[in-house]
This record gives C-alpha cells, structure tokens and sequence, in this order.
C-alpha cells in the first residue's frame, strides 16, 4: 500500500502510513499501487509472516519525525493514556499544602494533632500507590498502542488500556527489579563513582518495558533483552535519549511559564490542573521516542525483520 504523501510501502492491511501517519488511498477512497520511490533511511514494510515487518535503520532525524508524526495521528489515545496517572498527581499536589494543616502547635511549636495527620497520611499513601500502579498502566498502553500502529492496525484507547492491564503484574515486576538493581549504583552517587556505573546501567535496561509489551517476554527476560539489544549501541542510545530529554525538557519549561501568572494569583488548584495537562502533553512524546529507538535497535542488531507481538 503506497502511501500518496512519503511514498512509503505500507502493509496491504495498514490503514495509516507508518512512516507519515496519514491515513492511506485505500481508506479514503482512492486507489494506489504506484511503484514506491526510493527513500533514505526506511524500507518497504512488508508482511513476512503473523506480526512481523520489515524496518530500516532510522536516523535520529527519522526517529524524531516519526515520533511525531505518530503522536499527532493519535493524539488523543496517547493524550487520554498520559493524563490518567496525572489525576492523582494533581490531587496530591493540591493535597500538599494542606500537609501544615495536620499539625497544630502553641506558641511553643510542641503539640500536634496526630490524628488529623495520620488520615492525611492515609490518604497521601493511597494517591502515591494509584500515581504508581497508573503510571505504568500508562507506559505500557503507550508502548503497545505505538506497536499497533506499525502493525497498521487501529489504535483505540480502551482497547489499548485493556492490553496495558492484562501485563500489569508483569509490568510491576520489572519496575520492582529495575529499582532494586540501581539501588547500588544510586547509593554509590554518594561518593560519585556510582553515577556513571547509574547512568550507564539505565540506558542499558531503558527498554525493559518495551520488550516486555511488544516480545511478550517475562520480566527478567525482558531486562536481559534490554541489556542486549543496546550492547554496541550504547552511546547512539545515550545521545539520542539526551536530544529527546532536552525537547522534552523545553517543551516543559515553555509550558510551565503558563503556570507563572496561575502561582501569582494564588490559584493553586488551577495551577495544579494546568500542570498536568502540561505533563500528559508532553510525555508521550519520550515513550513513543524511546519505543521507535527500541525497534530501531532491534533491526541494527538482527535486522530488518521485526516481530511485534499485538
């Protein structure tokens, strides 16, 4: 299926293009079996057996364009994905300054009313574990509905989440085990030595995630599988996640000067929304990034043929 806008040949079931996002001849009424032209840097997807597709080595400037020109095509999934963590997080954020309320002191700053603290506590543990058990529901929806578009498939919201939840416990597990293998390192910052060996073992298993929902391996396989897959490729990896940090850095620090005339009314509530809104925009793009920067390491390390499981 040739796409009218790139030329690029998609599968013959694609209903979007992979490489530009927009929706294909078939779809829109229009016939197209052109030849393809030649393009740099991608390749003709073509369907080699189940879910498996042929992918090109991709250029940073390739892997940006994509990212998105994927997110634009489905903002809104990657949207409603992003901004359920944010729900919590924005409760607690309005909840947090209240946190003095739970305390009551005399003139003496001696007595405090522990009750009224402890229930606060309670429930500031609640947010925290649903902003966490979100988050990678979150993750996971992001990275499955980004698989699903190069499968040419339709990405839709609940069925994306209902992916996401079937993984979950599995998606816990490597969150669990990533944290505990960089408890070490991280500790180590302390006298320095540990931040290069930190940094140097979160590029490594960055794609524990990815593979875990697109190979459908189990936990610990899935941080092997990281591990491997960036083996030869660790500082490409490493200067195309700081290029995606920064865009996304910037596109944070604009919007939070949207924030500045909010702090100065006083509109803490406001404030608290208009900030995770800011975040739900902006996250997608650095999961769907690191996605396509995960398959692109799978092609580079055993090529073009790709299976992603849907």
């Amino acid at each position: 299926m040739i796409c009218l806008n790139c030329q690029y040949n998609n599968l013959e079931s694609a209903v979007f293009c992979q490489s530009c996002g927009n929706k294909l001849p078939d779809h829109e009424g229009i016939s197209a079996r052109a030849t393809p032209q030649a393009q740099p840097f991608r390749a003709s997807a073509v369907s080699v057996e189940g879910n498996v597709v042929q992918l090109a080595r991709r250029a940073l400037g390739d892997l940006i364009g994509q990212t998105i020109s994927i997110y634009k095509l489905h903002f809104l999934v990657f949207f409603a994905l992003a901004v359920i963590p944010q729900i919590p997080v924005v409760i607690l954020t309005m909840l947090v300054p209240e946190l003095g309320s739970g305390f009551t002191a005399d003139n003496e700053g001696e007595t405090f009313d522990f009750p009224q603290l402890g229930e606060l506590a309670g429930t500031v543990f609640v947010l925290v574990v649903a902003t966490i058990v979100l988050s990678l529901l979150s993750i996971g929806g992001i990275i499955y509905a980004t698989g699903q578009h190069y499968l040419g498939r339709n990405v839709e919201f609940l069925a994306v989440l209902g992916a996401a939840a079937s993984k979950f416990v599995a998606l816990l597990l490597v969150a669990i085990l990533l944290v505990l293998i960089f408890l070490i390192p991280a500790a180590l910052t302390l006298i320095l030595i540990g931040l290069p060996v930190l940094i140097f073992a979160m590029v490594r298993l960055y794609f524990a995630f990815d593979a875990l929902v697109l190979e459908d391996l189990r936990p610990v396989d899935s941080i092997r599988r990281s591990w491997r897959l960036v083996e030869g490729h660790w500082w490409r990896t490493f200067g195309i996640g700081i290029i995606f940090f920064l865009m996304v850095f910037g596109a944070t620090f604009v919007g939070s000067l949207l924030l500045l005339p909010l702090d100065s009314l006083g509109g803490t509530a406001l404030s608290s929304i208009v900030s995770g809104l800011i975040s739900a925009i902006v996250a997608p793009f650095m999961h769907i990034g690191a996605t396509l920067v995960y398959l692109d390491l799978r092609v580079r390390q055993e090529g073009g043929s790709v299976k992603i499981v849907g």
